[in-house]
């Protein structure tokens, strides 16, 4: 195995140069790389000693994590989901009463202070298009599910802090709660039931990944609403050791997708 893992690294070396070595040593240096090295040697070893049955298990888990970490598998499963949205710009397009912000874009990094979290931009959006007059209200949803204390922030109210500090007047933000996307719904419904006017210009703000569930699950609700997508995570592949080396990243984007797709399966 060591003169095999030397005949790749040359080969890498002499058709990318040394820059890209580096980082397949990186990649391969990580947790998920070196499960991924020890994977092919345990799997070589049972294959030697003629445990064939057993290897194949070994070899086919694998594959899963092969799959499902590296760039090109799950750049196209998240790639799909965000395809129909990609035009969409909420700060160019049409203006609205209300732009909803879906949580989970934002964390809490100790002491009640809030931060944006990998899908931020959900909440960035929102503020860009208030200030760029686009919507006249905002409001946040989501409520964690297991907090680590009573004053451990909700995403609702993460979001708001982080929006109060990006210049949005208090009166302008309002907060539904909803521990997951189908009770955010059910709440907006609510929410809209009890204004004055229930015909408002409705917008709703989440990953694009994540915007078509969301999309269906306000009209099982009844809700008429316009998507505004944020957070693009599929891009033009560069040349990497992602390619065929496993990694988080590109991990939690597959997963993220599996549970999107496993969502439109079951109806959710």
């Amino acid at each position: 195995m060591a003169w095999f893992a030397f005949v790749v690294l040359a080969a890498v070396y002499g058709l990318a140069g040394r820059t890209m070595t580096e980082k397949t040593l990186t990649a391969l240096a990580t947790p998920i790389g070196l499960v991924w090295l020890l994977l092919i040697g345990i799997g070589w070893w049972l294959l030697r000693i003629e445990r064939y049955g057993t290897a194949a298990v070994v070899f086919l888990t694998w594959l899963v994590l092969t799959l499902g970490g590296n760039a090109w598998v799950a750049n196209h499963l998240i790639g799909q989901l965000e395809a129909p949205w990609r035009e969409v710009d909420g700060i160019t397009g049409p203006a609205f009463d209300v732009v909803v912000v879906l949580g989970g874009g934002t964390s809490e990094r100790g002491a009640g202070r809030a931060q944006l979290a990998a899908d931020g931009e959900r909440v960035i959006t929102a503020a860009r298009m208030f200030h760029a007059g686009k919507t006249e209200q905002i409001l946040c949803t989501g409520t964690q599910f297991w907090r680590a204390d009573e004053a451990d922030l909700h995403f609702r109210e993460e979001a708001a802090q982080i929006l109060d500090g990006l210049g949005i007047p208090a009166d302008r933000i309002e907060q539904i709660e909803g521990s997951n996307t189908t009770r955010e719904m059910q709440n907006l419904r609510s929410w809209i039931d009890r204004q004055p006017d229930p015909a408002l210009r409705v917008g709703i703000i989440t990953s694009a990944y994540h915007l078509s569930r969301a999309m269906r699950l306000a009209a099982a609700n009844g809700i008429v609403a316009e998507p505004i997508p944020a957070n693009f995570y599929s891009t033009e592949l560069a040349s990497s050791p992602s390619w065929v080396i496993p990694s988080a990243d590109n991990l939690k984007n597959t997963a993220a997708a599996t549970k999107e797709y496993l969502a439109g399966l079951i109806g959710r």
